[in-house]
């Protein structure tokens, strides 16, 4: 998909109007596309000026389908938060230009603009830094970077990025220029992920030189009936030595039997937390029972099904067979499940989104499988609180923290989850049987939210979409399969 070109922005470009609550909050990025795209984000009231000369420039170097600076048209009745993200999710860099009015500007009630969740230079940088796409701030006339403390959650990490300087004066054509070769060092170079470092975190990490020489071992699947019995990583036995829970986790891929059911899919109005995106909320039926996997699919056990590490050398990411499969594209998903069959003779599949949200409420209402308050989310999630936020910016290690009432480990946070579903921005609002999502689509659906991603999104409802050649470092996903086949036990 492409980028729009560079047209006038609506007047209530700085945050003026209302809307509703908009998409997941951590949403992943996308492939790379076939031209670079460059995102500017400016206010029109403090560094017009500059935009404008960068623009000229940029457009002159990559052409004009190659820069976004203005968003043409937000259509009617669309959800401008979610429009404005997706716009940013199609570029691979984006340009947050800072004059020196940039911080203060306020609306009419006097308060500061950035303070406004509908703010559109917040929803912008946010949703870049967010999605892992490259943030460059650059600084315009007598501007500095912004102290940490003076910015909104979500763009504290801006101050830590490298700026780019075009001030006016003797020496603007030789900033734009080294800005120029910037971009082009980065863009050739392929860079879609924030250039942030995460900390090393070396006293938690699992030891990343055995993990890369440990020879891979045959994958065996097992399922288990609804009452087997459910143990955390803490609560294992004591005779289990950490070798040989690691050998077990990367060397078995456990299925859990879910049974048929009904719920309620989606949040209700109630939920102040809730995304139009989770709207309507309706009821589902699941006729049929299905096996699902306990656990996200392990590095372990993608290489050693697939032969492949498509994780190996990239950011944010622990190199262990424990740790959840990253890197990986829908359609890669897609084809772990069909080799795992033709291994075993059993059809494996992603599941659905109604199965994978049904699997994760276990019959419950709840805005988490434990209950309505983040209190708890600690227990049962990583997420940004206790990982993004203290410098653990990456997927931890599989069942280290508390399995939902049906067993399930991980399903908030730590990696969002492919499903098979197309994605779609609304739910039916008639009971639906056994529902499998639209029947065309551009991306596919996401669930449960990342390490990355604040408590609201991590709850049960929460759904995000991108395109199935979309590869990250918050995205992995488990395993279903029907329960009448004749898989090892």
């Amino acid at each position: 998909m492409s980028c729009p070109s560079a047209v006038r922005r609506l007047e209530s470009r700085d945050g003026r109007g209302e809307t509703t609550r908009g998409e997941p909050c951590n949403r992943v990025l996308w492939g790379t596309s076939v031209l670079p795209k460059i995102f500017i984000s400016y206010r029109r009231v403090d560094s017009a000026y500059a935009a404008h000369a960068i623009y000229d420039r940029l457009i002159s170097h990559f052409g004009a389908d190659s820069v976004v600076f203005d968003v043409h048209t937000i259509p009617l009745g669309a959800n401008f938060k979610t429009y404005l993200s997706e716009q940013v999710s199609k570029c691979d860099v984006l340009l947050a230009v800072i004059g020196e009015r940039w911080m203060e500007v306020s609306n009419e009630d006097g308060k500061r603009r950035l303070d406004n969740p509908l703010d559109f230079v917040r929803i912008e940088i946010h949703a870049a830094l967010r999605q892992k796409i490259t943030v460059i701030p650059v600084l315009t006339g007598n501007a500095s970077m912004p102290e940490k403390a003076t910015l909104p959650r979500g763009m504290k990490t801006l101050p830590d990025l490298n700026a780019a300087e075009v001030r006016s004066g003797p020496d603007f054509q030789t900033h734009l220029d080294r800005l120029i070769r910037g971009l082009d060092t980065i863009l050739k170079a392929g860079r879609k992920n924030s250039p942030t470092k995460p900390s090393d975190g070396s006293a938690s990490q699992p030891n990343r030189q055995a993990a890369a020489e440990a020879p891979p071992s045959p994958l065996r699947a097992r399922s288990s009936g609804s009452d087997a019995k459910r143990r955390s990583a803490t609560e294992q036995s004591e005779s289990d030595t950490s070798a040989e829970v690691s050998q077990r986790k990367s060397m078995d891929l456990d299925l859990k039997l879910i049974p048929a059911g009904e719920f309620m899919m989606g949040s209700p109005e109630s939920d102040n937390s809730a995304r139009s995106t989770e709207q309507p909320q309706h009821p589902v039926k699941l006729t049929q029972p299905f096996y699902l996997g306990i656990h996200v699919v392990t590095q372990g056990q993608y290489a050693t099904v697939m032969e492949d590490r498509p994780w190996h050398g990239r950011e944010h990411v622990i190199d262990h067979p424990d740790c959840p499969a990253t890197y990986v594209t829908w359609d890669d998903a897609l084809a772990f499940c069909r080799k795992l069959g033709e291994q075993d003779g059993a059809d494996y599949r992603l599941p659905s989104e109604a199965q994978w949200e049904y699997a994760c409420r276990c019959g419950d209402a709840t805005i988490y499988s434990f209950g309505n308050g983040a209190a708890e989310l600690g227990e049962h999630a990583w997420y940004d609180g206790n990982a993004w936020d203290i410098g653990e910016a990456y997927p931890h290690a599989v069942g280290l923290k508390r399995p939902n009432p049906w067993g399930i480990y991980d399903m908030h946070g730590n990696v969002w989850e492919w499903c098979s579903d197309y994605w779609s921005t609304e739910y039916e609002a008639n009971e639906v049987t056994d529902p499998t999502g639209p029947a065309y689509g551009n991306s596919r659906v996401l669930r449960g939210g990342s390490f990355g991603g604040d408590a609201s999104g991590c709850r049960s409802a929460v759904r995000g979409g991108s395109r199935p050649d979309m590869r990250s470092n918050n995205t992995g996903f488990r395993v279903t399969r029907t329960c009448n086949e004749s898989a090892s036990q």
